[in-house]
């Protein structure tokens, strides 16, 4: 996928994402949502625009689900004092071709200085090794997907039933 930054130092949208967000870091938290290339601002049709993205720059990541919200939430309570933190949650979703969705047993609640971004498969595994359940699973096209309880069976139906 080209790059669309109107300065074009470097040609592809993944050189162009690791240097703004890893190298530089020079980009806001938001910024995929209002870059129109990715159209992520068109509601549900946006999961398969997001997994394009995720192809282009998260194949290499199988350990751990690639597909989810991380919204800034307001301090409550005691949480306001520690203002050197800020306050997140992380919903998973089920990477089902044709039918992603949040996962909604999945949701966790963090605090976490700004660079925690780059540790947040280190994260993950802290809060839940098991994912909440989700099950990784290969596709026929060698792809690895993290899917919800719901639709694992598609990829492993399991023993077949003798009487």
């Amino acid at each position: 996928m080209p790059s669309t930054d109107r300065r074009p130092r470097y040609p592809t949208a993944r050189e162009d994402i690791c240097q703004h967000r890893l190298n530089n870091d020079d980009w806001d938290d938001d910024w995929i949502f209002e870059d129109p290339q990715f159209g992520l601002l068109d509601g549900p049709e946006s999961a398969d625009a997001l997994r394009a993205l995720l192809a282009m720059v998260g194949t290499e990541i199988s350990d751990c689900p690639r597909l989810f919200t991380i919204v800034r939430v307001p301090p409550t309570g005691l949480q306001r004092v520690k203002v050197h933190l800020e306050h997140y949650r992380i919903t998973l979703w089920c990477e089902y071709p044709g039918h992603c969705h949040r996962w909604p047993g999945v949701v966790y609640t963090c605090e976490r200085t700004r660079e925690w971004f780059r540790d947040v498969v280190a994260m993950l595994l802290d809060l839940d090794p098991s994912f909440g359940d989700m099950r990784r699973v290969r596709t026929g096209s060698g792809e690895y997907l993290w899917i919800c309880p719901e639709h694992v069976e598609t990829y492993e139906p399991g023993l077949p039933f003798v009487r």
